[in-house]
């Protein structure tokens, strides 16, 4: 298996899927503290990965519905050096079916309820995690059946979650070449129907 990416949940560009060094929008839905997450697309999933200038340029971080920013520095002072911040455990926690996803402390404190508390005691990164949200949205028809899919966005995208009537599927060039709307792949044109028709 190579990379993972995926194909953007709009059209407002001419790209339609994600590849190393894009600026992009992580959009939150409003149930876990809305906004979004912005960043530059690393590789298989990451978030916050580029290095801190990189970041800093970009202005990465998460914005809240509220108009609170924290950076993607911020969230790196709660993560290990070796360990990234992750779209698929993200996607567990959004659409948490298992019980057992793991967490920074010992239970007691309760679980986190918002995007913020999943970024910062989540553990989105680890593997377990990680797996679990692949297990339930790697395949067209899994997400189909997400009640919050991904929806990955254009960094110039100014909608919210529920504004976006898209979701974002696995892209099956996994993120190696650009992508443009105009191509003739089955998968650009269901990403760009289905944002069109909803």
């Amino acid at each position: 298996m190579g990379s993972f990416s995926w194909t953007r949940a709009e059209h407002t560009t001419k790209r339609s899927n994600l590849t190393a060094g894009d600026k992009y929008k992580i959009l939150v839905p409003k149930e876990f503290g809305g906004g979004y997450i912005k960043d530059i697309y690393y590789d298989y999933g990451y978030i916050f990965a580029s290095d801190n200038d990189y970041n800093k340029n970009c202005n990465c971080g998460y914005y809240d519905a509220n108009g609170s920013f924290y950076s993607a520095n911020y969230f790196k002072g709660f993560a290990k050096s070796e360990d990234f911040y992750d779209l698929y455990g993200l996607l567990a926690w959004w659409n948490k079916k298992d019980k057992n996803l793991h967490l920074s402390y010992d239970d007691g404190f309760g679980e986190p309820m918002s995007t913020l508390g999943f970024l910062i005691f989540g553990k989105t990164f680890l593997q377990d995690n990680r797996c679990k949200g692949i297990d339930i949205g790697c395949y067209d028809e899994q997400i189909d059946r997400l009640k919050y899919p991904l929806k990955l966005v254009s960094a110039s995208y100014k909608g919210t979650y529920e504004d976006c009537k898209g979701r974002s599927y696995g892209d099956p060039n996994q993120g190696f070449v650009k992508c443009y709307w105009t191509q003739n792949y089955d998968y650009i044109l269901k990403a760009l129907k289905n944002a069109e028709e909803n």
